[in-house]
């Protein structure tokens, strides 16, 4: 078991790390780049004309990427930005429930359908939305699976253009499929989720790629991580996250564990770290409201808030993975023969957990 845990890791690491380029303000005067897109300096991220486009994505195995949508959203619309959020998960559209909206028949797959005849535009956008706080509204995802037909990229393409237009910043939660391939035995269903998930990853300015804080749900990140840089833009900017971070699933310090396990799988620097926080989620969705109305003060809040709170002042909101740390991580306590270190809550080594992540250097190389 070990060595195949191993050599699936080796299978990710041997991908091209997620790299990326750094991004320069352009001369006064340039309206527009290659792909008429412009670069704020201050932002670090680059975009169309318009309001600004932040993708969640997630791997599979429920790592938090509609509870970071909402939260973000939640607290950009709070900073008195007008927000819309959109939920384009076809496997498991989720954030009307979770907000306690009303689950009709319209939403993502109407918005597409009406697009491609030519017949939506900004205030048709606005009636095909909820609106869940002031300055924050929704756009539910398919109520019905027969609607994934109607997700084609050209309509869904026309959706970010006028979501640029319709709002300062859009959220939206993607689903996990990278590979439409891996989508089903019907063709048509399986290109068209891939479409949901790919178009806006494409498109976005930023995206958010969500992690869970275990060594399952690390794994997960670094592979999922080599895989949606393969697919995007080489100036597309990608943003980790790590959901649930808690000494029960890592160890001790396990703020410190997490940033230096991936920055030695996946070259990432400073990634976000969302403290878990189950007791405020489960009021959250008990209430049907985001964090910011019912738990102001939880710790979760408090790291989604200021993520939000660099995009909108204009601190960057990335670092350039593979570049030197601002807080440079000490390197982890090594086990000696004398005395084993164990970790707190899970009773599990350094060691022990580095293996798990395919850490085993010797194994690698056979």
């Amino acid at each position: 078991m070990l060595v195949r845990a191993t050599m699936l890791v080796r299978a990710t690491i041997e991908h091209p790390d997620v790299r990326e380029e750094k991004q320069t303000a352009r001369p006064a005067g340039t309206t527009a780049c290659e792909r008429r897109e412009e670069t704020l300096p201050r932002q670090g991220i680059c975009r169309r004309d318009g309001g600004r486009l932040v993708a969640v994505w997630g791997p599979t195995g429920a790592p938090g990427r509609t509870s970071l949508a909402i939260g973000l959203a939640a607290e950009l619309a709070q900073l008195g930005h007008r927000t819309l959020l959109v939920d384009a998960d076809t496997y498991g559209a989720s954030i009307a429930q979770s907000l306690s909206l009303v689950d009709g028949t319209t939403g993502l797959g109407t918005a597409v359908q009406e697009l491609d005849r030519g017949t939506l535009d900004a205030a048709g956008l606005r009636d095909l939305t909820q609106e869940v706080l002031p300055g924050l509204r929704v756009l539910p995802g398919l109520p019905r699976p027969s609607q994934r037909s109607a997700l084609t990229p050209t309509g869904l393409g026309a959706l970010w253009d006028l979501t640029r237009r319709f709002a300062a910043w859009t959220v939206v939660d993607c689903g996990f499929l990278l590979d439409p391939r891996e989508g089903g035995s019907d063709a048509t269903v399986a290109s068209r989720r891939g479409d949901a998930t790919l178009s806006p990853l494409r498109e976005a300015d930023l995206v958010l790629a969500v992690g869970q804080a275990n060594p399952v749900g690390l794994h997960r990140l670094v592979r999922g991580l080599s895989e949606l840089q393969a697919l995007l833009p080489v100036d597309r900017r990608v943003r980790v996250v790590v959901n649930r971070v808690r000494p029960g699933a890592v160890g001790s310090s396990p703020e410190r564990r997490v940033t230096q396990a991936l920055r030695q799988f996946a070259g990432v620097h400073d990634p976000v770290l969302v403290p878990d926080d189950p007791a405020a989620h489960d009021r959250a969705l008990l209430r049907g409201l985001p964090l910011t109305r019912v738990a102001t003060d939880s710790p979760a809040r408090r790291a989604v808030q200021s993520l939000a709170g660099c995009l909108s002042s204009g601190t960057p909101a990335d670092r350039e993975v593979g570049a030197p740390s601002r807080h440079p991580t000490r390197p982890l306590p090594v086990r000696s023969r004398g005395r084993r270190r164990r970790w707190a809550g899970a009773g599990r080594s350094r060691h022990e957990f580095l293996v798990r992540l395919g850490s085993v250097s010797e194994l690698l190389v056979r």
